[in-house]
């Protein structure tokens, strides 16, 4: 399951530039619905241009990044935490429509380890920062584009087909939508990916979220992973309120 939830959520990591297995130094340092919010669409819209935009501090937006990184202490008894996955995929195989210039634009990025409980759920988190808040502005907007949502659920099916197989599992009808939660930051946006399956005649619902909230010129998204259902919304907006609080102290 670990396999097929990261296979699921590394295209949309990639996309935000933040990379599928982190960053070393992270990684070692701790163990239907909602489009963007309307209210922050319209000002971000007309933000000052990447060309026109101050240089970037590269080392301080790193320093912003590591110090929001969800660490273990962030979760109740019974987690545990281990260094991401290093995974070799390319973000230009999964730019979708709204997505293609974002590769490469960072001034900083991260992720945090990989955290699971004995119910084999998992959660992980990545940050990107950008030079200003057009660039996680136009990655907020695609979320909740729909042409957007059907290209990444093609480039998920295959994904996920290609490791389902290696693991003897067979698919049902693998699914990508948008997902209501509350609003965070300064626009957020949600995706659920539904990965019905069978395991040696046992058949299991498990489910993908992927929160993303923006919190100035940074992004950070969320990735919770359940095997027999989703994990619960409390959880997931307990964890979301954590990261972007974190992530806005960091950046003030």
């Amino acid at each position: 399951m670990r396999k097929l939830a990261g296979a699921a959520t590394c295209g949309l990591l990639l996309l935000l530039a933040a990379g599928c297995g982190g960053s070393d130094d992270a990684a070692t340092e701790t163990a239907t619905v909602a489009a963007p919010s309307e209210a922050t669409s319209s000002t971000t819209a007309s933000a000052t241009s990447a060309d026109a935009a101050p240089a970037a501090d590269k080392d301080a937006d790193q320093a912003i990044v590591d110090a929001a990184l969800l660490k273990l202490d962030d979760f109740p008894s019974g987690w545990t935490g281990h260094p991401a996955d290093d995974e070799d995929d390319d973000p230009e195989a999964w730019s979708c429509p709204g997505l293609d210039d974002l590769d490469g634009k960072t001034t900083a990025k991260g992720s945090s380890p990989d955290f699971e409980n004995d119910s084999n759920e998992q959660v992980t988190e990545s940050i990107a920062v950008f030079p200003d808040e057009n660039l996680p502005h136009q990655f907020l907007s695609a979320l909740g584009n729909q042409d957007f949502l059907d290209c990444m659920e093609d480039k998920v099916l295959d994904e996920i087909e290609s490791d389902a197989s290696e693991e003897d599992v067979t698919l049902g009808d693998v699914k990508l939508s948008q997902l209501r939660v509350n609003d965070r930051g300064d626009e957020s946006a949600a995706i659920r990916v539904a990965i019905p399956m069978e395991i040696q005649g046992i058949t299991l619902d498990a489910a993908v979220d992927v929160i993303a909230v923006r919190v100035g010129r940074s992004v950070l998204m969320l990735m919770t992973a359940g095997v027999m259902s989703p994990v619960s919304d409390a959880d997931r907006e307990n964890l979301t309120t954590v990261a972007t609080k974190r992530l806005a102290a960091a950046m003030s």
